[in-house]
């Protein structure tokens, strides 16, 4: 039997904690539907009304639960200037998982007043317009194996490219990232931000 991994990280995964050898394993690299895809402002700014959004947020899109490292996110957000985060709200698209508990007190405690807005589950045919309408989507991860929001961010027109591959590509290993737009999103203030378009931790080897 031959297999298929979706990385290599997870490939090397399966061959080092499995024991399957190498040569049983290949990688097919996934890829993005085409709904994702630039939209024009009559297409995204309903969406947003709807969820009561104005274009140039700043997006998580996953499971809230510790794997995605959302504690740390909020917190870090929250250490922001008060006019940032006025200007640039961060949108968390997602359910609750497990383990949240400590996440879940922050955010009803500290976050939710602090600018960070829980849209919970936003049904697929909104997310395309959800990822038109973010200035960065955040990326802050402890683990993945693959990891769609990039690669869904950037076929939504993010336009400057990271300095390195996107990790679910790489590695495993822990990452910080952000992937921002050099021109803003539809129906939003042309703006100049004061971040960094990207921003990586040292750590991710390549496959």
């Amino acid at each position: 039997m031959h297999l298929i991994a979706d990385s290599n990280c997870v490939r090397r995964e399966m061959i080092e904690k499995l024991g399957i050898p190498a040569e049983r394993i290949t990688t097919v690299h996934l890829g993005v539907r085409p709904v994702f895809k630039p939209l024009p402002s009559a297409a995204v700014l309903p969406v947003l009304q709807g969820l009561g959004l104005r274009p140039g947020y700043l997006l998580h899109v996953g499971t809230i639960e510790p794997r995605k490292n959302l504690l740390r996110l909020m917190q870090a957000y929250c250490d922001l200037p008060r006019l940032l985060r006025e200007s640039h709200p961060l949108a968390l698209v997602g359910g609750w998982g497990w383990r949240n508990e400590q996440i879940r007190e922050f955010y009803e405690s500290t976050a939710r007043h602090a600018g960070v807005v829980k849209l919970g589950y936003v049904p697929e045919e909104d997310l395309p317009a959800v990822y038109n309408g973010a200035r960065a989507l955040v990326f802050p991860t402890h683990y993945e194996g693959f990891g769609f929001p990039p690669l869904e961010m950037m076929a939504c027109g993010e336009q400057s490219s990271p300095r390195r591959p996107a990790p679910c590509a790489r590695s495993c290993r822990p990452v910080t990232r952000c992937w921002t737009r050099t021109t803003s999103p539809p129906g939003a203030t042309p703006c100049k931000p004061s971040w960094p378009t990207t921003t990586t931790r040292p750590s991710c080897a390549a496959a």
